[in-house]
């Protein structure tokens, strides 16, 4: 029979060993990893998922040195955007997130090598990626999809028989294309019209506006893009006093309607997928992933001011109620 002295030593021995194994996990063995975020607007508070994704997976805040982490800094220009990508994979980046279509496109232009992930409206709409499945190059990532039909339908039943749908868009901005493509076949499945007017700067937003006004529109629908977003103050000022009803996909506080993916579980996604990446998996054993789950919300406040009353079925369906 073994002493028992000796099995409590290789008991302790066990243990020794796997804490030293578990405290490794945690802080992937305390190595620092560099990796960029390439922003076309400021960064929202859902970042804050992706990180936290990213520790969860054993890459502490502490361990990532964060270039662009700064919530303000963006990089609208595309050129500006490929300067700025080219300068960190000199500086030794490991993986660039690019969140628009335009920073992806910029990071694409600055390196074949790094690994890009993206959150965008649509990676194979924008040409980033050929197969989503199983991506080629470096570019892999998540989608921002809305299904417009989806949110037609919803304001459908909100307003009772919407037939002329205008909407906005930004003409200069490719992220713009892959939803308003999708608008277009939305609304012709639900036999709406579709009456589109668009702004190359903030500076057109008004006349766009009016344009879609004059058409008698009997609602706007906002195509999600980030050269609609940097537009919002513009659109707001327009809208105000505009008795249309506004559809949106990304949230604003003039939107009657908004059917957005849930951004802090879009963001934990992408928060893995930078883990797997990090993790030394190949781009193409990342596939593209889709929103898991959208919100509708209902702006009563915004329903008030062009003299909409939403029924009850449509609030009960609500996840979020602004009032």
């Amino acid at each position: 029979m073994r002493p028992v002295g000796r099995r409590w030593g290789a008991a302790l021995v066990s243990l020794a060993a796997l804490a030293s194994l578990l405290s490794g996990c945690g802080d992937k063995a305390g190595t620092e990893h560099t990796i960029g975020i390439l922003r076309a607007v400021p960064a929202k508070d859902r970042e804050q998922a992706f990180f936290a994704a990213l520790d969860q997976a054993g890459y502490d805040r502490s361990q990532l040195r964060v270039l662009g982490g700064k919530a303000t800094e963006v990089h609208p220009d595309k050129d500006d955007a490929e300067q700025t990508a080219k300068a960190w994979v000199a500086d030794g980046v490991e993986l660039i997130v690019a969140l628009s279509t335009t920073s992806a496109q910029a990071a694409r232009a600055a390196t074949s090598t790094v690994p890009i992930l993206v959150l965008v409206n649509d990676p194979s709409g924008s040409g980033l990626v050929t197969d989503e499945r199983r991506p080629t190059g470096n570019v892999t990532g998540s989608s921002y999809r809305v299904p417009s039909d989806r949110l037609l339908a919803v304001a459908d039943d909100a307003f009772g028989d919407v037939h002329d749908v205008g909407c906005l868009y930004p003409s200069d901005d490719p992220g713009a294309r892959p939803p308003h493509a999708d608008l277009v076949r939305g609304a012709r499945a639900l036999d709406m019209t579709l009456r589109c007017a668009s702004f190359a700067s903030p500076v057109g937003v008004a006349g766009a506006v009016a344009e879609l006004v004059a058409d008698g529109v009997d609602v706007i629908y906002l195509v999600n893009a980030s050269g609609t977003v940097r537009a919002f103050p513009e659109l707001e000022r327009a809208l105000v006093g505009v008795p249309v009803p506004v559809l949106a996909s990304t949230p604003t506080d003039f939107a009657t309607l908004l059917l957005e993916p849930d951004g802090k579980d879009l963001y934990r996604q992408l928060g893995r997928q930078a883990a797997r990446l990090l993790d030394g998996a190949k781009v193409s054993e990342v596939p593209v992933q889709d929103p898991g789950r959208f919100l509708l919300v209902v702006n009563l406040a915004a329903a008030r001011r062009v003299g909409a009353t939403i029924p009850t079925e449509i609030l009960d369906r609500a996840d979020q109620l602004i009032r």
